[in-house]
């Protein structure tokens, strides 16, 4: 599936806002998950690398800093 089908049936479905997440792995088969500052929303939890999409922006070209991420 292509990131234009997923973008036309997500316009079909009337969903408006999109984000993108990425699954990272080491040579050594290791998950790259981030975890939440103690005082965000959802505090504490661990999570894949993930971020919202502008409007005028390409899934693709988002993908870039949600992946680029690390944890602190």
């Amino acid at each position: 599936m292509t990131t234009e089908t997923l973008l036309s049936d997500a316009r079909r479905d009337g969903i408006e806002k999109y984000v993108v997440g990425a699954l990272a792995t080491d040579a050594e088969g290791r998950v790259l998950l981030l975890r939440r500052r103690a005082d965000d929303f959802l505090g504490a939890l661990w999570e894949l690398p993930s971020g919202g999409v502008e409007p005028s922006e390409r899934l693709e070209d988002a993908l870039a800093p949600a992946s680029s991420r690390r944890a602190t």
